[in-house]
């Protein structure tokens, strides 16, 4: 598993994970931080957590290298989250109910500044459905201990450097008490101005 914590805040988004990889026994270091996607001049942020194989096969569902094909010019958020988030993951997740009689160990935070320099965050679980509208998420197995730090420190008033501060700090704690947590973190922000 994995831990990742984002956050809204004044001036932009900020969204960090560990970097502890597992599968079966094996444990490695590596970015569970994707930038890879794009919105017209908008990057999108997707920090993953769960099962190795289930977040390739659902990213892979999701074909983030085929967004211009799939979404058409000058797609919004709205239109990522409507013609991929809605229809793509949920498919993903009936035909892996229907092979393994169980649902996909993935969640996903999806962070964007979309058109309008409006901060987006959503969280995604594992049946493809997902929360609108979120200030701060936490997910992965360390994720009670990261929502119960956001709820007691997070402030929309704070600026993107404090914001990167909280969120490693968070993400330090949750690696001193969750074992499936580790190997440093990645934390990356998008601002406003872009």
């Amino acid at each position: 598993m994995t831990t990742a914590a984002a956050m809204i805040c004044n001036d932009g988004l900020v969204i960090g994970t560990d970097m502890k990889v597992t599968a079966g026994g094996r444990k490695w270091k590596d970015s569970k931080l994707l930038i890879e996607a794009k919105l017209n001049k908008c990057r999108l942020f997707i920090a993953v957590a769960g099962r190795t194989r289930h977040i390739a096969d659902a990213l892979g569902w999701m074909e983030l290298g085929n967004l211009s094909k799939t979404l058409g010019e000058n797609p919004s958020f709205d239109d990522f989250l409507n013609k991929v988030v809605e229809i793509r993951l949920p498919q993903f997740s009936i035909d892996f109910l229907r092979k393994y009689s169980e649902q996909p160990t993935i969640q996903m935070i999806i962070g964007c500044i979309d058109k309008t320099k409006t901060s987006r965050l959503i969280q995604v679980y594992p049946d493809g459905d997902y929360d609108y509208k979120d200030d701060f998420i936490a997910i992965g197995s360390g994720s009670i201990f990261g929502e119960i730090l956001l709820r007691k420190l997070y402030d929309p008033k704070m600026n993107i450097a404090l914001a990167k501060r909280l969120i490693g700090y968070i993400i330090w704690e949750i690696q001193e008490i969750d074992n499936n947590s580790g190997e440093g973190m990645q934390i990356v922000a998008s601002s406003k101005d872009g």
